[in-house]
This record gives structure tokens, C-alpha cells and sequence, in this order.
């Protein structure tokens, strides 16, 4: 089953570690497209072998580093790729929610070179810091380094954003990535929705539902105030209380 999940935790990849928002973006072109889970698999298992050598304070043989700059050279443009497209829809989505003039996108650490430029380049990175990862025993480039930026106005939201506008993002950023799901695939993605529009007000909602619902299959959503649930997209909806550990029909 395909799914997109918003959970309230989310909004913490904004702020948090950079290992969170890689984790984002490559859940979400797992979901798009099969081959690149395989690639991603294959490039931590040469990683972690590299790092292994490098630990063992080995010389690295030339295949070593080709297997990882080509490997690298492969994730890194999936994600270019994906963070191009998904910006296109992004932005627009972000201004019909919330209709505020502001101008959000997402911002990867990796010029949009041709990839036989950016092998060329990575591979210099490589040799250029080799006594440093001797040193610490570890590959100290490549994406799984990569920090990518969330923006609003140009502005990282990591550094700049107020406590509402990483929940403002991520509500955007998920409802973008339905839309792609659906533009890819040619399916409607499964929409779990846990609690996540508590702190909008009622125009906003309504923004927020009538973006997301045209884009999403079965949808299921979760909150502790029905009242925040009465929307008229959801006359049809069929209501559940969970009350004492028990699940019941809500009337």
C-alpha cells in the first residue's frame, strides 16, 4: 500500500539534524521510483566498506574509489532531480494554503553540473581530503553528508524560521509530494493525516483540504477535536472515537 504520512513530528526535520531532511527526501523518491532504493543500498554498503578500509588505515585502490564516486555521482542526481521537480509544485502549493506572498523551496548543497563534470570534481574532494579521512577513519564526503536546505524567502527555515512556519513548510512539502506521487505513478497515494492542522485557522484549513483531498485516495485523519474535522469534503467521511482503549462509531 502507498502511503504519504503527515505525523506532527515532522515539522522536527526542519530544524533538526541534516541526516533527517536526506532521510525526507529519499523516502519520498523511494515511493516514486523502485530503482533508486536498490542504488541507495548499494551506495551505504561501498560506503560503509570505505570506511572500513579506512579505518583499517588502508590505501584505497582505484576501484574502490570509482565504485564510490560513481555511486555517489548516481544519488546525488536522483535528488537533484527530485528537488527540482518537487520545487515546481512546492511553491505554488505553499501560496494557495496560505496565500501570504512568501516564497518557500528546497535548496540541495551540490551544483547542477553534468555528472561527468561533478565525478570529476567529487573525485578531486576525495583526493584533496584523503589524510583527513586516514585520520578520522571515515568518508568525510558525499551524500550522506549532504545537508539539504529548507527556505522560506531565501531565508533557511533552520536557522531563521519562527515555531509555526516548519509546520507551515512540512504541511506544504507533503501535500507537493501527494501531487507527485500522483504525477509519477499515476495513483493516489493512501493520505494519513495524524493531527496536523490543530494550529491553522479555519480559512487555512479549508486551503489545506481542498489542495490535498483532489490529490489523495483514501484518506485518514486523526485529532482530538472533531469540530476541526468539519469540513464539507468530509459530509461523507465515516467517524471513529477511540475511548478507553476501545474503537466505536462516532455519531
Amino acid at each position: 500500500m502507498d502511503t504519504v504520512l503527515f505525523y506532527p513530528d515532522d515539522i522536527i526535520v526542519v530544524k533538526g539534524s541534516p541526516v533527517l531532511r536526506r532521510s525526507l527526501l529519499d523516502r519520498a523518491i523511494f515511493q516514486t521510483d523502485n530503482n533508486y532504493l536498490s542504488l541507495f543500498q548499494d551506495y551505504l554498503r561501498c560506503l560503509k566498506q570505505r570506511n572500513a578500509a579506512l579505518k583499517g588505515k588502508e590505501e584505497m585502490s582505484d576501484l574502490w574509489d570509482s565504485q564510490f564516486v560513481e555511486l555517489a555521482t548516481r544519488v546525488t542526481f536522483y535528488r537533484l532531480n527530485y528537488v527540482e521537480r518537487i520545487n515546481r509544485i512546492l511553491d505554488e502549493t505553499f501560496d494557495n494554503i496560505y496565500q501570504c506572498g512568501e516564497k518557500v523551496q528546497i535548496k540541495y548543497p551540490a551544483s547542477e553540473e553534468d555528472p561527468q563534470t561533478f565525478k570529476k570534481n567529487f573525485s578531486a574532494r576525495l583526493a584533496a581530503g584523503r589524510k583527513k579521512e586516514l585520520l578520522y577513519g571515515l568518508t568525510l564526503v558525499g551524500p550522506h553528508r549532504e545537508d539539504p536546505q529548507f527556505l522560506l524567502n531565501g531565508q533557511s527555515l533552520s536557522l531563521y524560521g519562527s515555531q509555526g512556519q516548519p509546520r507551515s513548510f512540512m504541511l506544504a512539502f507533503k501535500t507537493a509530494q501527494v501531487i507527485d506521487f500522483k504525477e509519477q505513478r499515476g495513483i493516489r497515494p493512501v493520505l494519513l493525516l495524524d493531527d496536523m492542522t490543530s494550529e491553522l485557522d479555519d480559512d487555512r484549513r479549508d486551503s489545506f483540504f481542498e489542495s490535498l483531498l483532489d490529490q489523495a485516495g483514501q484518506v485518514f485523519v486523526t485529532s482530538t477535536d472533531v469540530n476541526l474535522l468539519k469540513h464539507r469534503r468530509f459530509s461523507d467521511a465515516r467517524f471513529l472515537k477511540v475511548e478507553n482503549g476501545k474503537i466505536a462509531e462516532y455519531n
